[in-house]
């Protein structure tokens, strides 16, 4: 049999082993069994990062979801015949390296005779694949040894296609039986078809888009959803204390801002996001009656033009962090970094206050200390209740109490906050 399909679940192609053991048996005597041999088979397919290009795949609607692959084998004609001299002749069939679209020559480097080994064009089609994820790879296997290959590829914007039949590169609706086109088609191969190598994988290259059919524009606007459902696990919706009502979505970058505000279990999308990396989205859970935000946490999406993307996101919690920077509060005091090696003196800091009441002296954590050697750095106090938040920073020299400061931020939930210090009254 000429083709056996095979797929991959990793989204560049590279070498693949299948473990094959081999047991001889010379005969009733023979008792040794030889050990396994690892061989590689021989594969060609296709890979994502090779023909999507500009056309996302990512889970929003509009973008590719699924696609299906078909790979022609370029040494027999779309009847199965083999290619002959003749062939070159009547069209069906070029000899090596055929020319672009722009008339320049192209050398294919994966045929073994370049310019001299005729080959068909558009060549005999092996059973297509899929429909398979369009983040992943896909290759069919036992192909033969020194032969060419080109693909091509049908994409969707669904990923609940299922084929019409085995083999066959028609998707068709799960319910209702009904055929469903295919929003984008690619051609690789088509100048510089791969050759099959034995027990090595390649992978075919040279593609291009040659069909469009979505709505997909790169000038239309970029959205970013963020569904509240994946929040509500250990915390439920609902009026009473400790339960949501109500989210409030955000982010702040390079100029730009946007809020949205939603219910529980609402999709809560921001509008004309910019298309640039990564977005960071803020986001704060907030109880009935309850101004003051009491869960929060961090989403992150890559906005894609004329898409709403789902954002990824942390599980939501009550605590925060904040952040104090021993120099501020040293300025405060009327001093810098540099007086703890003059005078010498050492900066002790406390936690007084937490979500907004004063601490007791005995569940206070350990005060922190810093030296001429850490003045430099951040001071970091992490999990703190939502709420305000007061450290008392203290200059001393030896047993003496030269000065001291109060550094108050208001803590977030998820977030991390930065403190400012002003001297104590």
């Amino acid at each position: 049999m000429l083709w056996a399909l095979l797929f991959m679940s990793t989204r560049s192609i590279g070498a693949l082993a299948v473990p094959l053991a081999i047991v001889l048996f010379g005969g009733c005597s023979e008792s040794t069994v030889p050990p396994a041999t690892v061989f590689h088979p021989t594969l060609i397919g296709v890979a994502p990062d090779l023909f999507l290009g500009s056309v996302p795949c990512v889970e929003a609607k509009g973008a590719m979801r699924a696609y299906v692959a078909t790979m022609f084998n370029l040494e027999y004609l779309a009847d199965g015949s083999p290619v002959t001299e003749d062939d070159v002749a009547e069209g069906d069939a070029v000899v090596g390296a055929t020319e672009s679209a722009d008339g320049s020559a192209v050398t294919c480097e994966a045929d073994a005779n370049p310019g001299t080994t005729p080959r068909a064009i558009v060549g005999f089609a092996l059973p297509s694949t899929g429909p398979v994820e369009c983040h992943q790879s896909v290759s069919v296997s036992r192909v033969i040894q020194g032969q060419r290959f080109r693909a091509e590829i049908e994409g969707y914007d669904r990923a609940d296609l299922v084929p019409l039949a085995p083999g066959v590169p028609i998707l068709v609706d799960p319910a209702t039986g009904e055929r469903v086109e295919p929003l984008w088609k690619f051609s690789c191969g088509d100048d510089c078809p791969e050759i099959a190598i034995s027990y090595d994988l390649r992978a075919v290259g040279n593609c291009k888009l040659v069909e469009d059919h979505s709505a997909l524009s790169p000038g239309d606007p970029a959205g970013v959803v963020v569904t509240t459902d994946a929040f509500t696990g250990a915390t439920s919706c609902g009026t009473e204390s400790g339960e949501i009502d109500h989210f409030e979505v955000s982010y702040d970058e390079s100029g730009q801002s946007a809020s949205a505000s939603g219910a529980c279990g609402d999709e809560i999308e921001l509008d004309d996001v910019p298309v640039r990396g990564t977005l960071t989205v803020d986001v704060f859970a907030f109880e009935a009656g309850n101004p003051e935000a009491r869960w929060g946490t961090t989403c992150t999406a890559a906005p894609v033009a004329g898409l709403a993307v789902p954002a990824s996101c942390t599980p939501l919690h009550e605590q925060g962090s904040l952040v104090l920077d021993p120099a501020e509060a040293l300025a405060a005091l009327g001093s810098d970094c540099g007086a703890l090696t003059d005078l010498p003196a050492e900066l002790r800091l406390e936690l007084v206050e937490e979500a907004g009441v004063e601490l007791p002296s005995k569940q206070r954590p350990d005060p922190r200390y810093v030296d001429p050697g850490t003045c430099g750095q951040d001071v970091r106090y992490s999990n703190l209740d939502s709420g305000a938040v007061t450290v008392r920073a203290t200059l001393s020299s030896g047993p003496t109490e030269l000065s001291r400061a109060l550094c108050t931020a208001n803590i977030v939930p998820a977030h991390t906050t930065t403190a400012h210090c002003s001297l104590e009254p």
